[in-house]
């Protein structure tokens, strides 16, 4: 799908990834996490973060800066080792105090119907800049990131950067994807632009209704 897409006119890079990837969506679910080599955490304690797969050239499309250690790379499949990579957050959240590259954790309390694979420990192997997937009044959130081929995630994002408009590239895109799976649905096409703007509106909401409220005040006033 990736190179189906990638080879789309205007396309200059593309990416994939979970609806968690995408920013200031408020996508705000955490997952608790084990770090290996420490002792069992209460639960109040436990170390949560938000999770995403993403493939490879994600970091790059979106420009977030690698902080330490590597980006995921082709090697990083379905028969390689498990790998993850976290933000500047997490690190300096959970490992305050030593490098997190090469440590481990696992995910906690995995249901028992879940594939063995997801039991499994992730190595880290970078660190990357922090992100904001909730609003931007919201302090920062730890994440952790897995790749897509090892994270067995179905539902995803498909991530573009184009000199073409959302409505130009929507239907070329659909039908890239639909020429490898026809039954595979494609929708929701959006810019980032948009996300930002809609993610700004409930504070310019508030705001209005401020101004509004304050309005209503001098005229009662006078």
């Amino acid at each position: 799908i990736l190179r189906r897409v990638g080879s789309l006119p205007g396309v200059t890079s593309e990416a994939i990834g979970t609806q968690a990837s995408l920013p200031l969506t408020r996508q705000r679910a955490l997952t608790p996490i084990e770090i290996e080599g420490r002792p069992a955490a209460s639960k109040a304690e436990t170390p949560t973060v938000q999770i995403a797969s993403v493939t490879p050239d994600y970091f790059s499309l979106m420009g977030t800066p690698l902080v330490s250690g590597r980006f995921f790379n082709d090697g990083d499949n379905e028969t390689g080792e498990r790998v993850a990579l976290i933000d500047e957050t997490t690190a300096k959240r959970y490992f305050p105090n030593e490098d997190p590259v090469g440590k481990s954790f696992r995910f906690a309390n995995v249901p028992a119907n879940f594939q063995p694979q997801a039991r499994k420990a992730l190595k880290i192997v970078g660190v990357v800049g922090k992100m904001k997937t909730g609003s931007l009044d919201e302090p920062f959130t730890p994440h952790a990131y897995q790749t897509v081929f090892q994270s067995g995630v179905k539902i995803l994002t498909i991530f573009v950067r184009t000199s073409s408009s959302a409505e130009v590239m929507a239907e070329p895109m659909r039908q890239a994807v639909q020429s490898v799976d026809p039954t595979l649905p494609v929708f929701g096409v959006r810019t980032l632009e948009s996300v930002v703007t809609d993610s700004l509106a409930a504070r310019r909401f508030a705001m209005l209704l401020l101004a509004f409220f304050a309005a209503t005040a001098m005229i009662l006033a006078s």
